[in-house]
């Protein structure tokens, strides 16, 4: 049971990490950089559209990804291959649609 829990808790700071990575990247509108008598200020703005956007995004992936998860664990045979793919199909569609429909 406790091995259940440390699962548990890589799999949320996997995607808290990645989540914080990907927004802190990629979600600068701008950078400034100043230097007044040799010292050097920086400032970053950062688009809230953008962080939005990607905080979104990060949540389809994930629900995505253990939706596959879960899909995969569910094949027992070859013959189940082809409704799984059907189903992965149908899911990709709904997340590409939720994600930019949002």
């Amino acid at each position: 049971m406790r091995g259940k829990w440390v699962e548990i808790g890589v799999n949320i700071i996997f995607w808290v990490v990645s989540s914080w990575l990907v927004i802190s990247v990629f979600s600068i509108a701008s950078q400034e950089i100043e230097i007044i008598n040799g010292e050097r200020i920086e400032r970053i703005s950062r688009d809230k559209y953008l962080i939005r956007y990607f905080l979104t995004g990060q949540f389809f992936f994930a629900a995505y990804f253990y939706v596959q998860f879960y899909l995969v664990q569910q094949l027992k045979s070859r013959k189940e291959i082809g409704v799984f793919l059907l189903k992965s199909v149908a899911l990709s569609f709904i997340c590409i649609y939720g994600y930019f429909h949002f």
